[in-house]
């Protein structure tokens, strides 16, 4: 696999993982600020209005309402009543950082500076992606293994360079080479078999 591709997608990954950690941060946020909704007041009337004589009703040619007391009341104006669910989920906690750990804006400002750089290297991204690791103090984050893409990064790296040694061996051959070839053909064809394809989980899998 080219690595230009590979450290690509890892920013792409990391982009994604950290958007989603700040995205849940901010509801989160939102929703420990916003006030919660208060139970309806219902204020009695002020006069009782009198039942009508049996038959006054029709006489008048008027209908006469019945009082509101016989309604149901509310269940969460009920004795040891609860107000109903709303039938939302409730925002999952979000780590704000680990005490020590680079903050989720810092690591967010150095991601920026990678993705415009064009050509960021593999050591700058897994940098990124371990400070994250440690900023939400797991290697699964936003449902993205960035231990997994940290693994990858390194097992492409080891591959180039395996590479780079096969094209200086078969520029100057020996009695060796081919046997020096085949054992990092061997290498290189492990490395690129053991390589994480699941780093992001299935869309609908639980996180």
């Amino acid at each position: 696999m080219n690595r230009g591709i590979l450290v690509g997608a890892a920013v792409g990954v990391v982009a994604l993982a950290l958007g989603a950690v700040l995205l849940m941060r901010s509801e989160s946020a939102a929703d420990a600020g916003r006030p919660a909704p208060s139970a309806p007041v219902v204020s009695a009337p002020a006069t009782v209005p009198a039942m009508p004589a049996p038959g006054a009703g029709a006489a008048s040619g008027t209908v006469t309402g019945r009082a509101g007391s016989d309604l149901p009341a509310a269940p969460w104006n009920a004795p040891g009543g609860e107000r109903p669910s709303t039938g939302m989920p409730a925002t999952p906690p979000v780590a704000v950082g680990r005490p020590g750990a680079p903050t989720l804006e810092e690591i967010q400002s150095r991601l920026q500076a990678l993705a415009t750089s064009g050509q960021p290297s593999v050591r700058e991204v897994d940098a990124v992606l371990a400070d994250l690791q440690k900023n939400q103090g797991s290697d699964v984050v936003a449902g993205v293994n960035l231990q997994a893409v940290r693994d990858n990064l390194a097992r492409t790296e080891r591959i180039q360079q395996l590479a780079k040694e096969m094209q200086t061996l078969a520029a100057a051959p020996t009695a060796e080479t081919p046997a020096q070839l085949q054992t990092r053909l061997a290498e290189m064809q492990r490395l690129q078999a053991s390589m994480a394809t699941n780093v992001v989980p299935a869309a609908g899998a639980a996180r």
